[in-house]
């Protein structure tokens, strides 16, 4: 009996650890950004999403030269992995740590993508192979 009990336990815990979602209640979330108008210049830009449900809730990820990125979020003063569930807007971060960049980045994109109210940009948690397209 005792034994019994013991093998529910572990696979109840061993279900629980594999689910898809992290100990704080966060889904991985990953995409890529698609630029229309000419050579994509955003990377090392940021992505930045931002919760419908609630504005504090943000969640972010660094634009890799392919387009790519991946979704953290700033939780209790730690970067985790991934992004709560539910719906998000999004917008386009341009860095600041180089002022060619920043300078060129901002006369190759459309200034709407720049703003969470005017980019119509948004994402869904969970969700896979997201593409974001932004133009000139």
């Amino acid at each position: 009996m005792k034994v019994a009990i013991w093998k529910t336990t572990l696979l109840a815990f061993v279900v629980v650890a594999t689910v898809g979602c992290s100990p704080q209640g966060l889904q991985s979330l990953d995409g890529k950004v698609l630029y229309q108008g000419g050579e994509f210049v955003f990377a090392g830009d940021t992505i930045e999403l931002r919760s419908s449900a609630d504005a504090s809730l943000h969640a972010f990820g660094e634009i890799k030269p392919d387009g790519t990125f991946k979704v953290d979020t700033l939780e209790d003063g730690k970067v985790v992995v991934g992004a709560k569930l539910g719906k998000y807007e999004a917008r386009i971060v341009i860095s600041d740590d180089d002022y060619d960049h920043k300078k060129l980045a901002a006369k190759s994109i459309n200034k709407k993508y720049l703003r969470f109210e005017t980019s119509g940009l948004n994402v869904t948690v969970p969700s896979s192979g997201v593409t974001l397209t932004i133009s000139k």
